[in-house]
């Protein structure tokens, strides 16, 4: 069967979610909670996917299905245990299951799901700043540099600063540098640590060290 699991970028949550939707006969959709106010039915998107809701998905996937059933998971922010939960049956769906994430942000989603689905993008597209350093010809100087000129920066926002991390890994795509699981999984450290420390730089010199290693290694 094609592959159909996806992970779709978009800037409007619930309208992609309705127009993929349609597409598939069968689908169970992960998104909403119902609310009764003033006898009146509210649908309003989960604030986060947790790791109750990664457990309904697994719960339901590993159900029986004699025909194709389109998942469909989305929610404005995606719990690291939930995402965690999720890797496996992303690897190997059930038979007559199909996976298809929404996610406002690639920062939203853990880079070990991304590796596993097939990516659109359907967002208004604003496209990186690229870094000022080139991998293909990386070494401690530069590292030395462009970090030493990044912390003479001001970021207005944790958001630049995830941009940041996020146009490395955009890079390390464009150079074609493979990267392994726990490679990845620096990354989303990365991005999760940015809240926690003051100097980009900090998050940023494990990963090129990784990248300058790979680079030495034959």
């Amino acid at each position: 069967m094609k592959n159909l699991n996806r992970l779709i970028y978009t800037d409007n949550l619930e309208e992609s979610l309705e127009e993929t939707a349609s597409l598939f006969e069968h689908h169970i959709k992960f998104y909403t909670e119902i609310i009764e106010k003033d006898k009146k039915v509210i649908k309003t998107f989960n604030k986060d996917f947790k790791i109750e809701h990664a457990k309904e998905v697994l719960s339901k996937a590993h159900l029986k299905h004699s025909e194709l059933n389109a998942f469909l998971i989305a929610a404005p922010s995606y719990g690291i245990e939930a995402q965690n939960a999720l890797l496996k049956i992303l690897e190997e769906p059930p038979n007559n299951v199909c996976f298809i994430m929404f996610a406002k942000s690639p920062n939203h989603v853990l880079a070990t799901i991304k590796s596993r689905l097939i990516k659109e993008d359907k967002r208004q597209k604003i496209p990186l700043k690229p870094l000022d350093l080139d991998l293909s010809r990386l070494d401690l100087k530069d590292i030395y540099a462009f970090l030493k000129n990044l912390d003479k920066e001001n970021f207005d926002s944790r958001e630049n600063q995830r941009e940041k991390i996020e146009s490395l890994l955009e890079s390390v795509n464009r150079h074609k540098i493979p990267l392994n699981e726990q490679e990845l999984q620096a990354f989303d450290l990365a991005i999760k640590s940015n809240s926690s420390y003051y100097k980009l730089s900090y998050n940023l010199l494990p990963l090129l060290l990784s990248l300058l290693s790979k680079k030495k290694t034959p």
